[in-house]
């Protein structure tokens, strides 16, 4: 039953994800702005999972476990109820009746997107930038059972690498967006590898602290880059449509790596964190080769 509900939620935040970086690059693609979206989108979201981080946090400490998790997936109904009131309530979009020509002219841009070279480029792009063997499981392990680090200081973590994404948004939508889209691909991947290569010196919940927000800076500035790479590709009226399948592959090269690295670390690695670091930076690295062909790709189409 727990494995069914959280998969119920999982699905739902995953098709909310969909929607809601979807609709940015569709308003983006009328006016331009859809980087700026994206990061806006990004601060809120991420400023929103560091208070959720702490009271999560504060409530494990001051409450037993069952209590704590009745108490927060009651809090966490709140907002999700007020947006779907609100939501109807405020949100107004004129009837439209059922249109033809316009279901062809949309099923055609979805013929487009899967005969795009450029979306399938992109794709594989995101899948080596995702693909980091070294984290999850692995990595909770190396904590808790080689350094010691308490399961309370480990949950706070997240909120450390969310507020390294909320200043990666900021620094994003201040300086990074205004580069060429080459240059943001690189300084993703250069940002990526080196703080996967930071983990070697994790040591302490110090260290881990600063890696986890050094880490959560260069995720989202290069998550960023590929969101308003994807948004500049995709064809007109499938906007929502492929950013949902750039984040299906992003999600499952995350999972997957997730899975390989657990078995690395007990059946190649015996136990040993240390090398699954240097696989996850090789693999980001790795990203960087197709740079010059995503690149000239985008600007063909855009060229078109």
């Amino acid at each position: 039953m727990v494995l069914g509900c959280l998969l119920f939620i999982a699905m739902g935040m995953s098709m909310s994800t969909a929607l809601m970086v979807g609709l940015a690059a569709e308003q983006g693609r009328s006016d331009g702005k859809a980087r700026e979206y994206f990061s806006d989108q990004a601060l809120c979201y991420y400023s929103a999972n560091i208070v959720a981080a702490v009271v999560g946090g504060l409530l494990c400490q001051h409450l037993s476990a069952t209590m704590a998790l009745h108490l927060a997936a009651g809090v966490a109904m709140i907002p999700v109820l007020s947006i779907s009131i609100l939501g109807s309530i405020m949100l107004k979009e004129p009837k439209a009746k059922i249109d033809l020509q316009k279901m062809r002219d949309t099923l055609e841009s979805f013929k487009q997107a899967a005969r795009s070279p450029s979306l399938w480029m992109v794709a594989l792009f995101g899948w080596f930038w995702n693909f980091a063997p070294a984290f999850g499981v692995p990595l909770y392990f190396y904590e808790s059972k080689t350094l010691g680090i308490p399961q309370e200081n480990i949950g706070q973590l997240s909120a450390w690498m969310a507020a390294g994404m909320v200043l990666g948004a900021f620094v994003y939508r201040r300086l990074v967006k205004n580069m060429t889209i080459k240059a943001q691909l690189c300084l993703g991947v250069a940002l990526v590898s080196i703080s996967t290569l930071t983990y070697l010196m994790l040591t302490d919940f110090s260290s881990a602290i600063l890696i986890e927000f050094f880490r959560g800076t260069s995720a989202m500035i290069a998550l960023l880059a590929l969101y308003g790479l994807t948004s500049d590709s995709c064809p007109r009226h499938a906007e929502v449509s492929v950013m949902a399948i750039l984040l299906s592959v992003r999600n499952f090269a995350i999972e997957s790596s997730t899975f390989i690295g657990g078995n690395l670390f007990t059946h190649v690695f015996h136990n040993q964190y240390y090398p699954l670091v240097i696989l996850a930076a090789v693999s980001a690295s790795l990203s960087a080769a197709l740079i010059p062909l995503v690149a000239d790709r985008r600007d063909r189409v855009q060229g078109t």
